[in-house]
C-alpha cells in the first residue's frame, strides 16, 4: 500500500526551490525562565527548544501568539527539529518561529514544510554530529524548501495535502508497528504439553549460583583490554560490557542481570568470559537438566515476578522460586521431553525474530520526493 502511494502521480510533480527568508517571518525566542514561570504559573504554553514533551517548556498566565507558525529547535542535540503550534502560546529559549508571509498564507502548508524540510533543516545545523548544535536566524535564512509547482507553474496545494497525507500514514503505521514489535518481544506462549508431567523445583535446588566480579568497572577494563567478554545488567548487544585479558568462567550456564533491566536471563554456551557485579551466573546441579528448557522456563517464571530497578532479583528473592520441570515415569528429571520442548520454544522465538524483521523494515519506510 505504501509503495502505490508513492509511484501514483497523476503528473509528474515539479519542484521549485524557495528562500526560508522569501515565505516566512522569523519570530525571535523570548528569555523565560523557570523562575519566571513559577511566579507567573497560567495556561498558556511556552514552548523551547527541548524536544522532549513535544517541546513544552511550562504554562504561563499570558500569551503572546495565537495564529499558526513552525517552531525550530535553534541550540542542542535536537537543532532543526521542526514543531506546528496553534492556539494561544509562547517562545522561549533556544527556538525561534517560522510565520507565513501574507503572500503565501494560502499557498503552502504547515505541515508540509514540518514534514519534509526537517532534515533540510537538521543538515545545516553547525556543530558536531550528535553533539550540541546550533541553527541560528542567520542561517535558517538562506535554506531552501522544495515546493511542488503544478502545471501552470503556481506552488500547489494539492500535491501538499497529497505528500502531508503520505507522511500521516506512514507515522501513524510506524506507531503501530513500534506497539506491535513490543507485544512480540514480551509474548510468551504456551506450548501444549499433553500428558506430560511436571515437578516443581526452586531456583536453589536446580543452581548454583555464583556472583559477579565486583572489580569490573569501566575504569577497571580501560586499564585491562584483552580478548575476553565481560558481560553485565546490560540488555543490548547480548549483555557486553566490554573485553579484558583475563577469564573468570569457562562453562555452559545461564547469566542473569540484577539491576537495571533486572531479572533477564541468557543463554551463554560454552566459552571463557567474565561477569560483573550487576549479573549473576547460574550452574545447573545436574547433566539430566537441559539448559535450553532452563533459559525458557526461568525467563517466563521470572516475568511473573516483576523485576526490574527498584524491584531487583537478588539471590535472596530468587532461591525459593521454583521453575516446572518435565520428570519421566520413574519421577527424575525427563532429559528428553525438556529438549523437546525447547525446541520448540527456539522455533517460536525464530518466528518471533522474522516478524520483528520484518516490522523493522516497514519502520524505514519514507516518502519519496524528488
Amino acid at each position: 500500500e505504501i509503495l502505490q502511494l508513492n509511484k501514483k502521480k497523476k503528473y509528474k510533480v515539479h519542484y521549485k526551490y524557495f528562500k526560508v527568508s522569501q515565505i516566512f517571518e522569523i519570530l525571535g525566542e523570548a528569555n523565560i525562565t523557570k523562575a519566571y514561570l513559577q511566579k507567573n504559573a497560567g495556561t498558556y504554553p511556552v514552548y523551547s527548544g527541548q524536544t522532549e514533551n513535544a517541546g513544552l517548556f511550562g504554562l504561563l498566565n499570558t500569551y503572546k501568539y495565537d495564529y499558526p507558525i513552525i517552531t525550530w529547535a535553534t541550540y542542542g542535540v535536537h537543532a532543526g527539529t521542526l514543531f506546528k503550534r496553534e492556539g494561544k502560546y509562547n517562545i522561549g529559549r533556544n527556538t525561534c518561529g517560522l510565520k507565513l508571509k501574507n503572500d503565501f498564507e494560502n499557498k503552502i502548508l504547515l505541515d508540509y514544510i514540518v514534514n519534509t524540510a526537517e532534515n533540510i533543516f537538521k543538515s545545516n545545523a553547525k556543530g558536531d554530529i550528535g553533539g550540541y548544535r546550533s541553527l541560528p536566524q542567520g542561517l535558517i535564512k538562506e535554506i531552501l524548501i522544495p515546493l511542488p509547482i503544478n502545471e501552470e507553474g503556481n506552488i500547489d496545494i494539492k500535491k501538499q495535502r497529497e505528500i502531508v497525507a503520505k507522511y500521516e500514514y506512514i507515522k501513524e503505521l510506524k506507531t503501530k508497528i513500534a506497539e506491535y514489535k513490543k507485544q512480540i518481544e514480551y509474548l510468551d506462549f504456551e506450548i501444549d504439553n499433553g500428558h506430560i508431567y511436571f515437578t516443581n523445583f526452586t531456583i536453589e535446588n536446580l543452581f548454583d549460583i555464583k556472583s559477579g566480579n565486583s572489580k569490573l568497572t569501566q575504569n577497571y577494563l580501560n586499564k585491562n583490554k584483552g580478548e575476553y567478554v565481560v558481560y553485565s545488567a546490560n540488555t543490548k548487544q547480548n549483555g557486553v560490557f566490554g573485553y579484558i585479558n583475563s577469564y573468570d568462567f569457562d562453562i555452559e550456564c545461564l547469566q542473569m542481570t540484577t539491576n537495571g533491566n533486572a531479572g533477564v536471563i541468557f543463554y551463554r554456551e560454552k566459552h571463557k568470559f567474565n561477569i560483573n557485579g550487576d549479573a549473576r551466573v547460574l550452574i545447573k546441579k545436574s547433566i539430566n537438566l537441559d539448559y535450553l528448557y532452563l533459559f525458557y522456563a526461568v525467563q517466563m517464571e521470572f516475568n511473573r515476578h516483576n523485576f526490574n530497578w527498584g524491584n531487583k532479583a537478588t539471590i535472596e528473592k530468587i532461591k525459593p522460586i521454583e521453575i516446572p520441570i518435565p520428570i519421566n515415569s520413574k519421577g527424575e528429571f525427563d532429559l528428553y521431553t525438556q529438549k523437546e520442548i525447547a525446541e520448540k520454544y527456539c522455533k517460536i522465538d525464530q518466528i518471533k525474530k522474522s516478524i520483528s524483521e520484518e516490522l523493522e523494515k516497514l519502520q524505514n519506510l519514507k516518502v519519496l520526493i524528488p
